[in-house]
């Protein structure tokens, strides 16, 4: 399933919990209280349609929303898709965002230039690096192994979990639109809440939240950042930044979009499910799928052991 686009002005985040340690009993989490019927709010912008991929999808590369978010590059839900009708990839055009608690959706498109009268930004020199393809993981696949740099301060490894079922996920803490970032975090946080209550589930599971921009998400920004959706209880969630070097090792095999265009990072949404072994086991694409998804994928996952060696 083709992810949602998204691009932040040099900034893309996670939070986190303490570096892999053997884990305690369940116990219940305490979590912050997820924020239901909130009316959404609008705000005006403009922005340089980048994409127009079909349906009812745009993908735009809009300028800073002051108080809400920094200038990104989106892939936005029209609500109405007539106003679609006329636009080019190029155009500048003017519209507004609704966002509420679940979800977002733009209105009022209106062309202010035409795209032959724009001129292209040139592609970034990182972006090269993050390009190369690789033979993308399947189930089943060992994780190509990187380093990241915890909310602790200290580095982990995709290695170190090993014996346990790791889920990961990519996020970025500047990003406030509902049904991206916010919508990873509070999956893990139900995804958690059903494993740690479930009788006689598995205890050797973890998760992790990757955050792309080491600069900015620094281990007090994603320590406090990770308090959004953990509460006061780190219980097996773990949050880290991965360096633009790890980044281009993983994000190929993972069919991970990412890509820097002038001081904004694009990049679609990816969870894995890790066996206890580091094998592939699931990947889930995009935002659509279900906490009890992710839950049943982990618990199944835990139980895989590493086989027995031939004796000699």
């Amino acid at each position: 399933m083709k992810a949602g686009f998204i691009s932040l002005l040099a900034a893309v985040a996670l939070g986190g919990c303490g570096d892999p340690q053997p884990t305690s009993p369940p116990a219940k989490p305490q979590v912050a209280p997820a924020a239901t019927n909130v009316p959404a709010r609008s705000y005006p912008t403009r922005g340089v349609v980048r994409e127009l991929p079909g349906g009812d999808k745009a993908v735009i590369r809009h300028e800073e929303i002051p108080g809400y978010m920094p200038k990104m590059t989106m892939e936005l839900t029209v609500r109405h898709t007539n106003e679609l009708a006329g636009l080019n990839v190029g155009d500048e055009i003017t519209f507004t965002l609704f966002a509420d608690a679940d979800t977002h959706w733009i209105e009022s498109l209106r062309r202010v230039k035409a795209a032959s009268a724009l001129v292209p930004e040139p592609p970034s020199s990182h972006q090269a690096a993050l390009t190369p393809k690789l033979r993308e993981l399947q189930p089943g696949d060992l994780m190509l192994d990187a380093e990241l740099l915890t909310e602790t301060g200290r580095t982990v490894k995709f290695t170190d979990f090993r014996g346990r079922a790791l889920a990961f996920t990519f996020i970025f803490t500047r990003c406030p639109l509902p049904d991206f970032c916010p919508r990873m975090g509070n999956r893990f946080r139900e995804a958690r809440e059903l494993l740690l209550n479930r009788p006689n589930a598995p205890t050797n599971w973890q998760f992790l939240s990757i955050s792309f921009d080491p600069d900015y998400d620094l281990p007090p920004v994603l320590a406090n950042y990770a308090r959004n959706y953990r509460g006061t209880n780190p219980d097996r969630w773990l949050y880290a930044a991965a360096s633009t070097n790890a980044l281009a090792q993983i994000a190929s095999p993972l069919d991970l979009k990412y890509a820097r265009e002038g001081s904004s990072i694009s990049h679609n949404l990816r969870t894995v499910v890790l066996d206890s072994t580091g094998r592939i086991h699931r990947q889930f694409d995009g935002n659509t799928w279900k906490a009890v998804e992710l839950a049943d994928a982990l618990a199944q996952a835990a139980g895989v052991t590493m086989p027995k060696l031939p004796t000699p």
